[in-house]
Protein backbone atom coordinates (compact mmCIF):
# COMPACT_ATOMS: atom_id res chain seq x y z
CA UNK A 1 0.00 0.00 0.00
CA UNK A 2 3.09 2.35 1.21
CA UNK A 3 4.22 1.22 -2.14
CA UNK A 4 1.57 2.47 -4.37
CA UNK A 5 1.01 5.68 -2.83
CA UNK A 6 4.50 6.29 -3.15
CA UNK A 7 4.32 5.51 -7.11
CA UNK A 8 1.18 8.02 -6.90
CA UNK A 9 2.97 11.03 -5.05
CA UNK A 10 6.07 10.52 -7.39
CA UNK A 11 4.02 10.54 -10.94
CA UNK A 12 1.79 13.66 -9.36
CA UNK A 13 5.32 15.33 -8.50
CA UNK A 14 6.76 14.59 -12.02
CA UNK A 15 3.34 15.33 -13.85
CA UNK A 16 3.66 18.52 -11.47
CA UNK A 17 7.19 19.28 -12.65
CA UNK A 18 6.17 18.81 -16.38
CA UNK A 19 3.11 20.95 -16.19
CA UNK A 20 5.17 23.87 -15.02
CA UNK A 21 8.24 23.09 -17.46
CA UNK A 22 5.34 23.62 -19.93
CA UNK A 23 4.49 26.55 -18.86
CA UNK A 24 7.85 28.06 -18.57
CA UNK A 25 8.62 27.02 -22.17
CA UNK A 26 5.01 28.34 -23.35
CA UNK A 27 6.01 31.82 -21.60
CA UNK A 28 7.08 34.56 -23.58
CA UNK A 29 10.72 35.26 -23.71
CA UNK A 30 10.76 38.18 -25.86
CA UNK A 31 8.55 39.67 -28.77
CA UNK A 32 8.40 39.08 -32.46
CA UNK A 33 7.09 42.06 -34.94
CA UNK A 34 5.74 40.33 -38.32
CA UNK A 35 5.01 43.32 -39.97
CA UNK A 36 2.50 42.88 -43.36
CA UNK A 37 3.21 46.04 -45.59
CA UNK A 38 0.83 46.78 -48.49
CA UNK A 39 2.44 50.13 -51.17
CA UNK A 40 6.03 49.61 -50.67
CA UNK A 41 8.70 48.09 -52.65
CA UNK A 42 11.00 45.18 -51.28
CA UNK A 43 13.91 46.37 -49.94
CA UNK A 44 12.38 49.72 -48.21
CA UNK A 45 14.43 49.84 -45.06
CA UNK A 46 12.23 49.40 -41.46
CA UNK A 47 13.45 50.96 -38.38
CA UNK A 48 11.85 50.31 -35.24
CA UNK A 49 13.00 53.25 -32.87
CA UNK A 50 12.08 54.48 -29.39
CA UNK A 51 9.26 57.35 -28.96
CA UNK A 52 10.76 60.39 -27.04
CA UNK A 53 8.54 62.28 -25.49
CA UNK A 54 10.64 65.47 -25.14
CA UNK A 55 12.22 67.19 -27.77
CA UNK A 56 15.48 66.95 -26.60
CA UNK A 57 15.53 63.11 -25.67
CA UNK A 58 17.80 61.27 -28.31
CA UNK A 59 15.67 59.12 -31.10
CA UNK A 60 17.53 55.70 -30.38
CA UNK A 61 17.11 53.15 -33.32
CA UNK A 62 15.94 49.93 -31.69
CA UNK A 63 16.84 47.31 -34.71
CA UNK A 64 16.03 47.48 -38.38
CA UNK A 65 15.69 45.62 -41.49
CA UNK A 66 14.39 45.34 -44.84
CA UNK A 67 11.00 44.37 -46.44
CA UNK A 68 10.99 40.90 -48.60
CA UNK A 69 8.00 39.67 -50.04
CA UNK A 70 5.45 42.89 -48.50
CA UNK A 71 6.91 41.65 -45.18
CA UNK A 72 9.69 42.36 -42.05
CA UNK A 73 10.19 41.24 -39.11
CA UNK A 74 11.94 41.78 -35.64
CA UNK A 75 12.83 39.96 -32.37
CA UNK A 76 13.75 40.96 -29.20
CA UNK A 77 13.37 41.37 -25.49
CA UNK A 78 12.39 44.37 -23.67
CA UNK A 79 13.06 44.80 -19.75
CA UNK A 80 9.63 47.11 -19.67
CA UNK A 81 6.82 47.71 -21.56
CA UNK A 82 6.59 50.63 -23.87
CA UNK A 83 5.75 52.77 -27.04
CA UNK A 84 7.89 52.48 -29.97
CA UNK A 85 7.33 53.74 -33.32
CA UNK A 86 7.90 51.41 -37.24
CA UNK A 87 9.08 53.34 -39.69
CA UNK A 88 8.97 52.42 -43.06
CA UNK A 89 10.84 54.42 -45.57
CA UNK A 90 10.91 58.10 -45.17
CA UNK A 91 7.25 59.15 -44.99
CA UNK A 92 5.78 56.16 -42.87
CA UNK A 93 5.58 56.11 -39.30
CA UNK A 94 3.26 53.64 -36.62
CA UNK A 95 3.30 53.73 -33.35
CA UNK A 96 2.81 50.83 -30.60
CA UNK A 97 3.22 49.42 -27.27
CA UNK A 98 5.92 47.26 -27.51
CA UNK A 99 5.72 43.79 -24.72
CA UNK A 100 7.02 40.62 -24.64
CA UNK A 101 4.73 38.93 -26.66
CA UNK A 102 3.93 38.22 -30.72
CA UNK A 103 2.98 41.06 -32.07
CA UNK A 104 1.25 41.40 -36.05
CA UNK A 105 1.40 44.90 -37.39
CA UNK A 106 -0.68 45.65 -40.49
CA UNK A 107 0.68 48.60 -42.57
CA UNK A 108 -1.39 49.97 -45.66
CA UNK A 109 1.97 52.84 -46.59
CA UNK A 110 -0.83 54.34 -49.07
CA UNK A 111 -2.84 55.68 -46.01
CA UNK A 112 0.19 57.29 -44.59
CA UNK A 113 0.10 59.77 -47.92
CA UNK A 114 -3.54 61.96 -46.64
CA UNK A 115 -2.08 62.00 -42.42
CA UNK A 116 1.70 63.67 -42.50
CA UNK A 117 3.31 60.35 -42.56
CA UNK A 118 1.31 58.93 -39.44
CA UNK A 119 -0.27 55.65 -39.95
CA UNK A 120 -3.02 53.93 -37.79
CA UNK A 121 -1.74 50.71 -38.80
CA UNK A 122 -3.54 47.92 -37.28
CA UNK A 123 -1.90 46.28 -34.16
CA UNK A 124 -2.61 42.47 -32.74
CA UNK A 125 -1.20 41.02 -30.16
CA UNK A 126 -0.09 43.39 -27.57
CA UNK A 127 -2.18 43.53 -24.53
CA UNK A 128 -0.89 46.78 -23.74
CA UNK A 129 -1.61 48.40 -27.00
CA UNK A 130 -5.09 46.90 -26.80
CA UNK A 131 -5.57 48.61 -23.48
CA UNK A 132 -4.11 51.98 -24.33
CA UNK A 133 -6.75 52.02 -27.39
CA UNK A 134 -9.30 51.10 -25.08
CA UNK A 135 -8.64 54.01 -23.26
CA UNK A 136 -8.31 56.09 -26.27
CA UNK A 137 -11.96 55.56 -27.25
CA UNK A 138 -13.24 56.59 -23.99
CA UNK A 139 -11.80 59.82 -24.08
CA UNK A 140 -13.16 60.28 -27.77
CA UNK A 141 -16.14 59.63 -26.50
CA UNK A 142 -16.02 62.86 -23.98
CA UNK A 143 -14.62 64.87 -26.73
CA UNK A 144 -17.65 63.61 -29.20
CA UNK A 145 -19.98 64.07 -26.73
CA UNK A 146 -23.07 66.90 -28.37
CA UNK A 147 -22.47 69.92 -26.07
CA UNK A 148 -18.81 69.79 -28.06
CA UNK A 149 -19.94 69.68 -30.91
CA UNK A 150 -18.41 73.68 -31.60
CA UNK A 151 -15.41 71.75 -32.17
CA UNK A 152 -16.41 69.78 -34.92
CA UNK A 153 -14.12 70.32 -37.97
CA UNK A 154 -12.17 73.69 -36.26
CA UNK A 155 -8.85 71.61 -36.60
CA UNK A 156 -9.07 71.36 -40.25
CA UNK A 157 -10.16 74.97 -40.11
CA UNK A 158 -6.94 76.10 -38.08
CA UNK A 159 -4.88 74.02 -40.93
CA UNK A 160 -6.18 75.65 -43.62
CA UNK A 161 -5.61 79.04 -42.19
CA UNK A 162 -1.91 78.45 -41.43
CA UNK A 163 -1.83 76.77 -45.41
CA UNK A 164 -3.55 79.38 -47.12
CA UNK A 165 -1.76 82.23 -45.20
CA UNK A 166 -4.99 84.23 -45.37
CA UNK A 167 -4.98 87.20 -43.23
CA UNK A 168 -8.58 87.25 -43.32
CA UNK A 169 -8.99 83.73 -42.52
CA UNK A 170 -6.12 83.51 -39.88
CA UNK A 171 -8.39 86.44 -37.66
CA UNK A 172 -11.64 84.47 -38.18
CA UNK A 173 -9.94 81.49 -37.03
CA UNK A 174 -8.08 83.70 -33.73
CA UNK A 175 -11.83 85.21 -33.37
CA UNK A 176 -13.32 81.60 -33.43
CA UNK A 177 -11.02 80.35 -30.55
CA UNK A 178 -11.64 83.56 -28.30
CA UNK A 179 -15.13 82.22 -28.77
CA UNK A 180 -14.53 78.87 -28.21
CA UNK A 181 -12.17 79.15 -25.03
CA UNK A 182 -14.64 78.69 -22.20
CA UNK A 183 -16.17 75.54 -23.84
CA UNK A 184 -12.74 74.02 -24.33
CA UNK A 185 -12.00 74.90 -20.77
CA UNK A 186 -14.67 72.57 -19.87
CA UNK A 187 -14.25 69.75 -22.04
CA UNK A 188 -10.44 70.02 -20.58
CA UNK A 189 -11.25 69.97 -17.40
CA UNK A 190 -13.25 66.27 -18.20
CA UNK A 191 -10.19 64.62 -19.74
CA UNK A 192 -8.59 65.91 -17.20
CA UNK A 193 -10.95 64.27 -14.47
CA UNK A 194 -11.15 61.12 -16.59
CA UNK A 195 -7.02 60.96 -17.18
CA UNK A 196 -6.61 61.54 -13.72
CA UNK A 197 -8.91 58.92 -12.07
CA UNK A 198 -7.36 56.67 -14.86
CA UNK A 199 -3.64 57.14 -13.18
CA UNK A 200 -5.47 56.75 -9.36
CA UNK A 201 -6.55 53.25 -10.65
CA UNK A 202 -3.58 52.01 -12.63
CA UNK A 203 -0.71 53.60 -11.20
CA UNK A 204 2.38 51.10 -12.66
CA UNK A 205 0.64 51.02 -16.29
CA UNK A 206 2.97 52.15 -18.61
CA UNK A 207 0.12 53.92 -20.94
CA UNK A 208 -0.86 56.73 -17.28
CA UNK A 209 1.77 59.31 -18.64
CA UNK A 210 0.83 58.83 -21.94
CA UNK A 211 -2.53 59.15 -21.13
CA UNK A 212 -2.09 61.87 -18.75
CA UNK A 213 -0.31 64.13 -21.67
CA UNK A 214 0.03 67.41 -21.42
CA UNK A 215 -3.11 67.70 -19.04
CA UNK A 216 -0.49 67.34 -16.56
CA UNK A 217 0.69 71.31 -17.03
CA UNK A 218 0.49 74.38 -15.25
CA UNK A 219 -2.45 75.61 -17.72
CA UNK A 220 -4.41 72.46 -16.05
CA UNK A 221 -3.36 71.66 -13.29
CA UNK A 222 -2.14 73.77 -9.59
CA UNK A 223 1.05 72.78 -7.88
CA UNK A 224 -0.90 71.09 -5.43
CA UNK A 225 -2.54 68.87 -8.14
CA UNK A 226 0.49 67.95 -9.91
CA UNK A 227 1.96 67.08 -6.65
CA UNK A 228 -0.67 64.27 -6.19
CA UNK A 229 -0.75 63.19 -9.56
CA UNK A 230 3.36 62.82 -9.79
CA UNK A 231 3.43 60.71 -6.67
CA UNK A 232 0.76 58.08 -7.77
CA UNK A 233 3.37 57.33 -10.69
CA UNK A 234 5.02 53.97 -9.77
CA UNK A 235 6.81 50.87 -11.66
CA UNK A 236 6.67 50.70 -15.17
CA UNK A 237 4.79 53.42 -14.94
CA UNK A 238 7.98 55.70 -14.09
CA UNK A 239 10.20 53.45 -16.63
CA UNK A 240 8.01 54.24 -19.84
CA UNK A 241 9.41 57.35 -22.31
CA UNK A 242 6.31 59.48 -21.62
CA UNK A 243 7.28 59.93 -17.67
CA UNK A 244 10.02 62.23 -18.95
CA UNK A 245 7.24 64.82 -20.06
CA UNK A 246 5.88 64.12 -16.74
CA UNK A 247 8.77 64.39 -14.62
CA UNK A 248 10.20 67.68 -16.27
CA UNK A 249 7.26 69.81 -16.25
CA UNK A 250 6.94 68.91 -12.53
CA UNK A 251 10.51 69.42 -11.84
CA UNK A 252 10.52 73.10 -13.71
CA UNK A 253 7.00 74.01 -12.76
CA UNK A 254 6.92 72.89 -9.12
CA UNK A 255 10.48 72.35 -7.83
CA UNK A 256 12.77 75.15 -10.45
CA UNK A 257 10.62 77.85 -12.04
CA UNK A 258 8.73 78.90 -9.31
CA UNK A 259 7.97 82.21 -7.73
CA UNK A 260 11.02 83.95 -6.26
CA UNK A 261 13.28 82.03 -8.29
CA UNK A 262 16.01 83.97 -10.47
CA UNK A 263 14.78 83.34 -14.36
CA UNK A 264 18.32 82.64 -16.82
CA UNK A 265 19.53 86.05 -18.67
CA UNK A 266 20.21 85.75 -22.42
CA UNK A 267 21.51 87.74 -25.16
CA UNK A 268 19.63 86.89 -28.52
CA UNK A 269 19.50 89.26 -31.93
CA UNK A 270 16.68 91.72 -32.42
CA UNK A 271 14.76 91.97 -35.50
CA UNK A 272 17.21 94.80 -36.48
CA UNK A 273 20.03 92.69 -36.15
CA UNK A 274 21.22 94.30 -32.80
CA UNK A 275 22.13 91.99 -29.80
CA UNK A 276 19.24 92.31 -26.71
CA UNK A 277 20.19 91.49 -23.41
CA UNK A 278 17.20 90.35 -20.82
CA UNK A 279 19.08 92.03 -18.16
CA UNK A 280 19.73 95.24 -19.49
CA UNK A 281 15.84 95.51 -21.39
CA UNK A 282 14.83 98.84 -19.08
CA UNK A 283 11.85 98.44 -17.31
CA UNK A 284 9.92 97.14 -13.93
CA UNK A 285 8.48 94.55 -14.80
CA UNK A 286 9.13 92.19 -17.95
CA UNK A 287 6.80 89.55 -19.59
CA UNK A 288 9.22 87.03 -21.45
CA UNK A 289 7.03 85.53 -24.32
CA UNK A 290 8.27 82.25 -25.82
CA UNK A 291 6.26 81.89 -29.14
CA UNK A 292 6.46 81.41 -32.74
CA UNK A 293 4.75 81.67 -36.34
CA UNK A 294 3.59 78.74 -36.92
CA UNK A 295 1.58 78.34 -32.80
CA UNK A 296 -2.13 79.48 -33.50
CA UNK A 297 -2.86 79.89 -29.94
CA UNK A 298 0.35 81.71 -29.20
CA UNK A 299 -0.60 84.70 -31.92
CA UNK A 300 -4.54 84.08 -30.89
CA UNK A 301 -3.21 85.61 -27.86
CA UNK A 302 -1.68 89.01 -29.00
CA UNK A 303 -4.97 90.98 -29.09
CA UNK A 304 -5.32 90.52 -25.40
CA UNK A 305 -1.74 91.16 -24.92
CA UNK A 306 -1.33 94.38 -27.05
CA UNK A 307 -4.52 95.68 -24.71
CA UNK A 308 -2.64 94.93 -21.47
CA UNK A 309 1.10 96.36 -22.91
CA UNK A 310 -0.55 99.49 -24.13
CA UNK A 311 -2.11 100.40 -20.69
CA UNK A 312 0.88 99.67 -18.62
CA UNK A 313 4.08 100.25 -20.98
CA UNK A 314 4.07 103.97 -20.03
CA UNK A 315 4.56 102.90 -16.47
CA UNK A 316 7.40 100.32 -16.59
CA UNK A 317 6.35 97.48 -18.29
CA UNK A 318 7.63 95.09 -21.24
CA UNK A 319 7.60 92.54 -23.35
CA UNK A 320 10.04 90.72 -24.86
CA UNK A 321 8.78 88.15 -27.37
CA UNK A 322 11.07 85.30 -27.86
CA UNK A 323 10.23 83.21 -30.91
CA UNK A 324 12.00 79.81 -30.76
CA UNK A 325 11.39 76.49 -33.11
CA UNK A 326 10.44 78.89 -36.04
CA UNK A 327 12.09 79.99 -39.36
CA UNK A 328 13.30 83.48 -39.35
CA UNK A 329 11.30 84.79 -42.40
CA UNK A 330 8.10 83.60 -40.86
CA UNK A 331 8.88 84.94 -37.58
CA UNK A 332 9.52 88.12 -39.43
CA UNK A 333 6.56 87.84 -41.19
CA UNK A 334 4.47 87.25 -38.27
CA UNK A 335 5.50 89.96 -36.52
CA UNK A 336 5.02 92.51 -39.32
CA UNK A 337 1.24 90.78 -40.23
CA UNK A 338 0.33 90.98 -36.05
CA UNK A 339 1.84 94.31 -35.96
CA UNK A 340 3.33 93.41 -31.88
CA UNK A 341 4.83 96.47 -31.02
CA UNK A 342 6.95 95.30 -28.42
CA UNK A 343 10.54 93.66 -28.32
CA UNK A 344 10.81 91.11 -30.13
CA UNK A 345 14.39 88.19 -30.20
CA UNK A 346 15.18 84.93 -32.30
CA UNK A 347 15.85 82.07 -30.20
CA UNK A 348 18.65 80.00 -32.26
CA UNK A 349 19.27 76.33 -31.62
CA UNK A 350 22.99 76.03 -31.77
CA UNK A 351 23.89 73.39 -28.57
CA UNK A 352 20.12 71.59 -28.11
CA UNK A 353 19.38 69.06 -29.90
CA UNK A 354 15.78 69.29 -29.74
CA UNK A 355 13.17 71.37 -31.71
CA UNK A 356 13.16 74.59 -29.47
CA UNK A 357 15.78 77.01 -29.24
CA UNK A 358 18.38 76.96 -26.73
CA UNK A 359 16.74 79.92 -24.69
CA UNK A 360 13.99 77.95 -24.71
CA UNK A 361 15.33 74.74 -23.18
CA UNK A 362 17.22 76.67 -20.43
CA UNK A 363 13.72 77.83 -19.44
CA UNK A 364 11.90 74.54 -19.31
CA UNK A 365 9.58 75.37 -22.30
CA UNK A 366 7.39 72.32 -22.65
CA UNK A 367 5.11 73.94 -25.23
CA UNK A 368 3.68 77.10 -26.83
CA UNK A 369 2.73 79.65 -25.71
CA UNK A 370 5.21 79.70 -22.48
CA UNK A 371 5.40 82.95 -20.47
CA UNK A 372 6.95 84.27 -17.52
CA UNK A 373 6.65 87.64 -15.58
CA UNK A 374 9.91 88.92 -14.37
CA UNK A 375 10.77 92.18 -12.26
CA UNK A 376 13.85 93.79 -13.03
CA UNK A 377 16.26 91.41 -10.98
CA UNK A 378 14.56 88.70 -13.31
CA UNK A 379 13.02 87.08 -10.59
CA UNK A 380 9.88 84.98 -11.71
CA UNK A 381 6.58 86.78 -10.36
CA UNK A 382 4.00 84.41 -12.70
CA UNK A 383 4.54 81.86 -14.59
CA UNK A 384 2.11 81.18 -17.39
CA UNK A 385 -0.42 83.50 -16.15
CA UNK A 386 -3.50 84.50 -18.32
CA UNK A 387 -4.05 87.95 -19.72
CA UNK A 388 -6.58 88.48 -16.88
CA UNK A 389 -4.55 86.92 -14.33
CA UNK A 390 -1.49 89.18 -15.77
CA UNK A 391 -3.61 92.39 -15.86
CA UNK A 392 -4.55 92.32 -12.41
CA UNK A 393 -1.26 91.56 -11.00
CA UNK A 394 0.06 94.47 -13.31
CA UNK A 395 -2.42 96.77 -11.88
CA UNK A 396 -1.55 95.53 -7.74
CA UNK A 397 2.42 95.64 -8.57
CA UNK A 398 1.95 99.41 -10.14
CA UNK A 399 -0.43 100.71 -7.55
CA UNK A 400 2.19 99.21 -4.56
Amino acid sequence: MKRTILKLSGLLLISCLFCISCKTNNAPNGYTITGNVKGAEDGTWVKLKSTPSLFTDPLITIDSTTIANGTFKFTGKVANVDMVGVHIGTKTSAYFYLENSKITIDIDVLSSEATSGYNAAKVTGSITQDFYKLQLQKMDSIKNQDKYGAFKGFREMVMAAKQSKDAALMDKVKQKMEALEPLEKQQQEELKTFKTNFVKNNATSPIGPKIMGVSFSEIMMSREEMKTVYNLFKGDAVKSSAFNFIKKTYEDYVEKFVAGATAPDFTLKTVSGDDLTLSNVKAKYILVDFWASWCVPCRASFPKLKKVYNTYKGEGFEVVGVATGDKDKNWRDAIQKDQTPWLHVFDVNKKSIGRNGDVADAYGVPFLPTTYLLDSNLKIILRNPTKEELDTKLKELFKS
